[in-house]
């Protein structure tokens, strides 16, 4: 099983079932038991508020969870849809929050309608540009989301360029680092399969008051000028 997928089954898993001891997942899984606990200590780098007692095994915060929501079967059918479109462009944590809410949003549908979602889901196709097909892809968007989080300075290389993350935003096929540039003193757009390495510092920092997240020509000022020929100008 590939580790993602991995981190993915025990994440449903403590949803589901509530406490699991390590025991428990790796039969689940068909792993070793000190595999289990790697990848435990994984989930909890990686932001997933992940709860062990020695004898009781783990569990998800209660503070993981949200309180129950009420859906119209259009609104279960839109996120459905939702998630589709979001899958293979979120780091593993998101990715496995995402698979524990279509789990719930198909067991709220009647089997009618589940099947109607299905057959939408085979005709309506969302492809996904993943450009995190790599760990250490991966592990910078976490840590960027971390930070944005945390409102922590990073410094990104390999030019050691100090960045306040104000946000990550997908544009085609990469996703974004949007984050005020400390030596240029200028919000910068930094693709982020063009970021090395992402270190989280301990320097805190405050977005500008009423600061609204912005891509590509609204976010700045472009003046375009078009020459033609006298004779074609008409």
């Amino acid at each position: 099983m590939d580790p993602s997928d991995r981190l993915l089954g025990i994440v449903v898993a403590l949803q589901e079932e509530g406490w699991q001891r390590a025991a428990d997942l790796a039969a689940r899984l068909g792993v070793s038991a000190r595999t289990i606990y790697r990848d435990v200590e994984a989930l909890a780098e990686a932001g997933v508020p992940v709860v062990g007692v020695p004898g009781r095994g783990y569990r998800l915060s209660e503070a993981y969870f949200l309180p129950a929501l009420h859906l119209t079967t259009d609104e279960a059918v839109l996120l459905l849809l939702a998630l589709d479109a979001t899958d293979g462009r979120l780091e593993t944590p998101l990715r496995a929050a995402a698979a524990g809410v279509r789990q719930k949003l198909d067991a709220l549908l009647p089997d009618r309608l589940r099947a109607e979602v299905a057959a939408l889901q085979q005709r309506l196709h969302f492809e996904p540009a993943n450009v995190f097909d790599d760990a250490a892809a991966r592990q910078a968007q976490t840590r960027l989301r971390q930070a944005w989080q945390a409102q922590r300075a990073v410094r990104l290389g390999p030019a050691g360029r100090v960045v306040h993350p104000y946000g990550l935003v997908h544009v085609g096929a990469a996703w974004h680092l949007i984050g005020y540039d400390r030596q240029r003193q200028r919000v910068e757009h930094l693709r982020l399969d063009r970021i090395e390495t992402v270190e989280v510092l301990d320097e805190a920092f405050e977005r500008p008051a009423g600061y609204t997240q912005r891509f590509g020509p609204a976010a700045r000022e472009i003046i375009v000028r078009v020459r033609f020929d006298a004779a074609v100008a008409p």
